[in-house]
């Protein structure tokens, strides 16, 4: 249990780090868009070479991943990296600690949107969780919309003023992004993955939705400088981290049986490390209302561990429904993608 808990500490604050990196992105003004285009075609090949079976694939008995398997994995990847960047333009805006803390909370919306398609009964403590998540974005965004106000009064209603509310915007944006995606990787639970491609395809899905947010908003010339491949290279680097630590989590966690526990501990550990670094190390102003929606936030993710019960006959309570399957499925597979 001891090493465990070590493994899923260390993995909730890389993917912090993960949050560190993006706010040092949108501190330095570096292009979002042009530095996911640098460093997501990178990461395809790194994440094949590094985590594929290249064994079976190159072997004379390979048989291709299944379409929908494939589909929903790059579909999913690339409305993820389209939260991600939602994420790092509400960092750019407001408050980095309250913006990453509602982007990683997006846990909830696989439950509510998994037990909707299958209009089963939901874990109690799962409803409360995602209860908690909602008044903890409510009480951050009662904060704003409190700063906002006093801006307005103290510099009268100017542009700047009008731009302080964006990262909220964002954040929401992200939020719901973030969590549509997990629900398509949730939905993949079923679908086993042979030859370890997951995290492959994850990258190719987030290089194909970069490549269209970049046509669709061309901002500016694509071109590289040094501050973006040292921040390519530490989001090469974390990622491939991130990735390793997350399975290695899993499976100390499953040996103990409580693999579905992994995601929801690692976030709630992330937001809190995250959150100490834009309070510490950021100075970003934290009233009692934003720290109250942060434990709110926390506390949500964390109920999401505990194995709720929905009165189901003795002989049937060992037996996991099918929805049931699918949630548990959509803490183990994927960690957080940069």
């Amino acid at each position: 249990m001891f090493n465990a808990m070590v493994l899923l500490t260390v993995t909730g604050i890389v993917w912090a780090l993960i949050g560190v990196v993006y706010s040092g992105v949108v501190s330095k003004k570096i292009n979002i868009l042009n530095l996911s285009l640098l460093y997501t075609p990178i990461l395809i090949f790194v994440n094949f070479f590094f985590f594929a079976d290249l064994d079976k694939i190159f072997s004379a008995g390979f048989t291709p991943p299944a379409l929908d398997f494939f589909g929903l994995i790059v579909v999913g990847g690339a409305i993820n990296i389209v939260g991600m960047l939602l994420m790092q333009f509400g960092m750019k805006y407001g408050n980095n600690g309250f913006v990453f803390a509602i982007g990683q909370s997006a846990l909830v919306l696989p439950f509510v949107i998994i037990l909707a398609m299958y209009r089963e009964t939901p874990d109690i403590a799962k409803v409360i969780g995602t209860v908690c998540v909602l008044i903890g974005v409510a009480l951050i965004g009662f904060q704003s919309g409190s700063e906002q106000k006093s801006d307005l009064k103290e510099g009268g209603n100017t542009p700047q003023n009008k731009k302080n509310y964006l990262w909220l915007v964002f954040a929401l944006l992200a939020f719901f992004t973030i969590g549509i995606s997990q629900a398509m990787f949730s939905s993949t639970g079923y679908i086993e993955d042979a030859y370890s491609l997951r995290p492959a395809f994850l990258a190719l899905g987030a290089f194909l939705g970069s490549v269209l947010c970049k046509a669709y908003f061309p901002d500016e010339k694509f071109s590289v400088t040094k501050p973006m491949l040292l921040f390519s290279f530490f989001l090469i680097l974390v990622g491939m981290a991130s990735a390793k630590l997350s399975f290695a989590a899993i499976d100390a966690m499953g040996e103990l049986k409580l693999a579905s526990m992994t995601y929801p501990i690692a976030t709630g550990i992330c937001i809190v490390t995250f959150a100490l670094y834009s309070i510490f190390v950021l100075k970003e102003k934290t009233h009692r209302m934003g720290l109250a929606g942060l434990a709110a936030i926390v506390l949500g993710v964390l109920l999401f561990c505990c194995p709720g019960r929905k009165g189901a006959e003795p002989e049937e309570s060992a037996i996991a429904t099918e929805s049931e399957q699918v949630l548990n499925s959509s803490t183990e597979d994927t960690g957080i993608l940069p």
